[in-house]
């Protein structure tokens, strides 16, 4: 049975060989890169840098409230720890 674009509905066997021979090209390309253990350990580096960035941004932001919601401080904008 055919659906509104004319093809199988069961698929042909050109769409089986193509979608093999790109499942072999990605992981030819995964092993030239070191494979998937190289790319998560980059995961995981990109991540640690997040959390460190994120825990900045909020020792930044307790600071900047601390002062100033003292009445006789000084508001400190853009401290740098």
């Amino acid at each position: 049975m055919e659906n509104a674009l004319g093809s199988s509905s069961t698929g042909s066997t050109s769409d089986k060989q193509s979608t093999a021979y790109k499942k072999s090209e990605v992981a030819a390309k995964a092993s030239q890169n070191g494979g998937l253990r190289h790319r998560a350990r980059d995961l995981e580096g990109d991540m640690e840098h997040h959390a460190q960035a994120t825990n900045l941004k909020l020792k930044r932001r307790c600071v900047y409230f601390r002062y100033s919601a003292r009445p006789n401080q000084p508001v400190l904008r853009g401290l740098d720890l």
